[in-house]
């Protein structure tokens, strides 16, 4: 981490790599479902395929530019709206993949430095 972000256990957005080890692969988890002529088949689990389709919108949107800090017209950040939406673990994991790191002192999200070590 750099010098000016906070310790590991000070800092409530820290993003560990290995928090969530399923948010790398891209496979989607199967369950059984029964159709309309109560005949049982593999069908993807819909939670699992929305929380890994958000995860890539929000990591593409935030690799395209989005500034993951802008506050709107009340005074909230993105972060502020992941957390009322309960969408915090995949905006943390799109943050973490995009290089961003929470900065303490500034009290928002900064890029990693090139050659920095995360931990």
């Amino acid at each position: 981490m750099s010098s000016h972000a906070g310790s590991e256990a000070d800092n409530p957005y820290f993003c560990s790599s290995n928090e969530d080890r399923e948010s790398d692969d891209h496979e989607i988890d199967w369950i059984i479902g029964k159709d309309d002529d109560n005949q049982y088949h593999w069908i993807r689990d819909p939670k699992q395929v929305f929380r890994k389709r958000i995860r890539f919108k929000l990591l593409f949107l935030l690799k395209a530019g989005c500034d993951p800090n802008v506050l709107d017209n009340e005074g909230k950040s993105p972060s502020d709206y992941a957390r009322r939406d309960c969408l915090w673990p995949q905006w943390k994991w799109a943050l973490h993949n995009a290089g961003y790191i929470y900065d303490a002192f500034k009290d928002g999200w900064v890029r990693r430095v090139q050659g920095e070590m995360s931990h």
